[in-house]
């Protein structure tokens, strides 16, 4: 017996409780450390509902030694800042190819999260627009001070006041789920959308398109020097009550069909995200890609708009 105070305990007691609190920290250790080999994010809000916007989100590094992708989601709960300046989501898919693909899409990430966070934005599309080009002038300056070679994607939305605006760069998709439809607001930069153009036109043919091997090469990627390609909306996208815009990188659309998406994202956005995961999980492919998804679903009452 060992006297603690008035109280008499064994030493046995004792002795038991040691080893548990050892093995309560081993144990969160180990997690901590396999959440870092697993999950490269700047910052993360993974569900959330204020001011009108629900969100969730999915990163997974699928079957891959190396996490590359990188997200921004501003946080949706500080109704203050909603209204003022909106809610910001953002993906940055690294280039699996070049070396420098994680670190690239975590400059380009942050870039968003501290514009986002500093400035006074007034104008939403020049906000993003602008942040993209500075984005790429940090991904120049890091890759000649490091001699890394890397290059990511950019998808990015800022919704606020009813309305989205966007910017994309690269071949991550930004789509609008409305009324049983999965519409895809960007175009994607890649030599396959080249090809297509030289197929309507005449120049090849639609076989000789669609079986090019090259046609998922990137023509436009972050970290590419001066961008000749970037898409964005020139006035915002007015949305609808139960519309949910999906940011995602190339693993969720190259491994789930459309018709697997909307029926995943049929849901509000927290269980969206989940079954996202799921659904790209089931599918077991050997080598699959990192993949990740955000999910901002408008709960607002808003006049109905037609997408044109």
């Amino acid at each position: 017996m060992i006297q603690i105070g008035k109280y008499a305990i064994p030493w046995w007691l004792l002795v038991c409780v040691a080893l548990l609190l050892s093995a309560l920290v081993a144990t969160v250790i180990l997690l901590v450390k396999r959440g870092k080999k697993h999950s490269i994010m700047v910052c993360v809000q993974h569900e959330g509902r204020a001011a009108g916007v629900e969100v969730g989100n999915v990163h997974n590094i699928g079957r891959r030694d190396e996490q590359q992708d990188s997200f921004y989601i501003s946080d949706v709960m500080d109704e203050p800042t909603v209204r003022q300046k909106g809610a910001l989501a953002v993906i940055a898919d690294g280039m699996g190819g070049l070396s420098g693909g994680a670190q690239i899409s975590r400059i380009v990430t942050g870039a968003f999260m501290r514009g986002f966070e500093d400035e006074n934005i007034e104008d939403a599309g020049r906000f993003l627009y602008d942040t993209t080009l500075h984005a790429e002038q940090l991904v120049e300056e890091y890759m000649k001070q490091t001699s890394i070679d890397g290059g990511s994607t950019l998808v990015a939305v800022l919704v606020r006041e009813g309305g989205m605006h966007f910017v994309s760069v690269g071949d991550s998709r930004i789509c609008i789920h409305r009324d049983g439809k999965l519409i895809q607001v960007n175009r994607e930069h890649n030599f396959g959308a080249l090809l297509a153009e030289r197929a309507a036109r005449g120049e090849i043919s639609f076989d000789e398109a669609r079986d090019n091997p090259k046609r998922a090469a990137l023509t436009a990627y972050i970290g590419m020097g001066k961008l000749k390609q970037i898409d964005r909306s020139l006035k915002p996208i007015p949305l609808q009550a139960e519309d949910t815009i999906l940011l995602m990188s190339d693993g969720i659309f190259n491994t789930l069909d459309d018709k697997q998406i909307m029926r995943a994202i049929d849901c509000d956005a927290a269980a969206a995200a989940v079954r996202l995961e799921n659904a790209v999980q089931d599918k077991e492919i050997d080598r699959q890609d990192n993949f990740t998804a955000v999910v901002l679903k408008n709960i607002n009452e808003v006049d109905r708009y037609e997408m044109q």
